[in-house]
């Protein structure tokens, strides 16, 4: 039998400690005691089951959809250490979760006592069921008491500091402050060289800002002059950022107030929690100063999208030089009218006013690749040659609908089942001499054959249902949808427009392996592990196209790969790998 091992834990502090090895030690020798066959092993590193974050967000959740979707083999089983591993819900949200994915035929199995979690198991063991529910009961109230625990342990720390006890929360603090064991306090980060002195460096940026520099250009400066960037290891940027900048810029903690925050797991900036507490840290910027620049208004061009308006190339531009990501930026002139002082000529600028621009060179830091690649007319080329290949049979998919219709069509595929076998058992009783002359067995076959008959018409029907409710349809009807999505993604409609916007920029991340920018203004588009590859000019014109898997055989097969639900991207790369060898080895 295969099996999947599913392992989780919640912080990633823990992935410091055994908890990785602890439970895949306990799954693998669990199914190499059962003799069951281990496909895979899926991870949730730092997910919360009290909150339902595997479910809702991780790997959990994608697992589910894979069964949903039949792309594990049949009667797959997931083997986890133990119960709460999968989840620490309340119990009725978790008997509410089950209740949902049954359907899809995923079984669940404890190493730590062989628990069986499915269905069959819960409707033939009803104090299998009932341990399944204390066990729920016992593993969410745990995690809420640890969790209460640890706010009122927060929430004493800040009292502490309030009433003067404590001079700190935590030891965590903003990048150009430290905290002195001995003074017992945090202190500005100073050094002799004015390059590393934090303290000039955050003065530095008020007063450039207060002077009406921009954010981008506050940054360029910075890198030109070889100030390095803050944090450690994997935490420190490349380079100044004018998101950074405007960060400070808009941080109270310059001029020493702290606001304390409740923060769940995934989230950024968390929930305020009472007032600010002033003189928390030492004081940087004088508090007019703050108020005067934190209170100019600058529309931060860089690295954002046009309200409404997300950028579907994001995560995938690169500049062809110095391999940095490409940075969308907001032309602030276009569409405003120019008055000429020397004619009083009005005329208005035409641009379209969105450019794709290298980060590195915009931001004055290793790179002098500076052109800007208008980004509609490259968007146009993207969406025209690679959205019908990219939109698979997955991305219309009515996901309540196919659970329900799965449901329905095991259900019908075992009541066919059981008329067949009672229509094998009356053909065999017409067959033996002693039943041959007996009419009312001769009517109980062709009774029953004929019920089969129609429960057979009933799940090829279903059957047929789900395929659609899966998305599969005809290519015709394909390119219909397809340039449905594609008027979508301009609709007027915020909530259409951000819904198909959002399946694009997904299928577009799960086939380009990325779109890179050169030096002679050449747009490179590369997908499916550089085995298909398109080159544009700057203003989108197809110029060359390759494709590595030319063959009748083989374009057929990548065709139909690229529109099949059931194979991933690392399984389309390897079989395209295969050909490459094929041919080589034929040549």
């Amino acid at each position: 039998m295969d099996a999947i091992i599913y392992i989780r834990w919640s912080s990633l502090e823990q992935t410091k400690g055994d908890s990785y090895a602890r439970q895949i030690n306990r799954c693998t020798k669990f199914c190499a005691d059962k003799g069951y066959n281990v496909l895979e092993t899926v991870v949730d590193e730092g997910r919360s089951a009290y909150t339902g974050e595997n479910i809702l967000t991780g790997n959990l959740g994608k697992l589910v959809e894979r069964f949903e979707r039949r792309e594990v083999p049949e009667a797959t089983l997931v083997v986890v250490e133990q119960l709460d591993r999968l989840t620490r819900l309340p119990a009725l949200e978790v008997v509410g979760w089950l209740t949902r994915v049954f359907p899809t035929g995923i079984r669940f199995v404890t190493a730590d006592r062989g628990t069986m979690v499915s269905r069959a198991a819960m409707e033939a063991d009803q104090l299998s069921f009932m341990s399944l529910i204390f066990d729920s009961f016992r593993s969410h109230g745990e995690s809420k008491r640890k969790s209460d625990l640890l706010l009122d342990s927060w929430q004493n720390r800040r009292n502490d500091v309030v009433e003067g006890k404590k001079r700190n929360i935590t030891g965590v603090c903003p990048a150009w402050l430290r905290w002195d064991e001995e003074a017992n306090e945090f202190v500005a980060i100073t050094d002799p060289d004015p390059h590393l002195d934090r303290r000039l460096i955050i003065q530095r940026i008020f007063d450039e800002r207060d002077a009406g520099v921009g954010h981008a250009i506050i940054a360029r400066k910075l890198n030109e002059d070889g100030i390095p960037s803050w944090g450690v290891g994997k935490r420190k940027a490349d380079g100044w950022h004018p998101s950074y900048v405007y960060k400070i810029l808009h941080n109270p903690a310059v001029i020493g107030e702290f606001q304390p925050r409740s923060r769940r797991k995934g989230e950024v900036t968390g929930t305020k929690m009472g007032q600010p507490i002033p003189d928390y840290y030492p004081r940087i910027i004088s508090p007019a100063q703050f108020e005067r620049v934190s209170a100019s208004k600058q529309v931060m061009n860089v690295g954002g999208g046009t309200k409404g308006r997300m950028n579907l190339l994001a995560g995938l531009v690169y500049c062809g030089v110095c391999n940095q990501r490409m940075i969308y930026l907001k032309k602030a002139n276009a569409g405003r009218a120019r008055t000429n002082p020397k004619t009083g000529t009005v005329t208005i600028d035409k641009s379209e006013g969105v450019y794709l621009k290298c980060s590195g060179a915009h931001r004055g830091h290793r790179c002098d690749h500076k052109a800007a690649f208008n980004y509609h007319w490259i968007a146009e080329a993207v969406l025209d040659n690679l959205l019908t290949s990219a939109l698979r049979d997955v991305y219309f998919e009515q996901r309540s609908v196919m659970i329900q219709l799965a449901d329905q069509l095991a259900s019908a595929r075992r009541e066919l089942e059981r008329f067949e076998a009672q229509a094998q058992t009356a053909l065999d009783m017409t067959l033996d001499p002693a039943f041959k002359h007996d009419q009312r067995v001769k009517q109980r076959y062709i009774d029953v054959g004929r019920q089969a008959d129609q429960q057979r018409e009933l799940v090829n029907a279903l059957d047929e249902k789900l395929s659609l409710s899966k998305g599969q349809v005809s290519p015709a009807e394909h390119l219909n949808r397809v340039a449905s999505v594609r008027t979508s993604i301009d609709s007027e409609d915020e909530k259409v427009r951000d819904a198909a916007r959002t399946k694009v920029m997904d299928a577009f991340q799960r086939l380009i392996d990325r779109i890179t920018f050169k030096p002679d203004r050449t747009v490179e588009v590369s997908a499916l592990a550089g085995s298909l590859g398109w080159q544009f000019d700057d203003k989108g014109k197809l110029v060359n196209r390759f494709d590595l898997t030319v063959g009748l055989h083989e374009d057929r097969l990548r065709n139909g790969l690229l529109r099949r639900d059931n194979v991933d991207r690392q399984d389309i790369a390897q079989q395209i790998e295969e050909m490459k060898k094929r041919r080589l080895e034929a040549l």
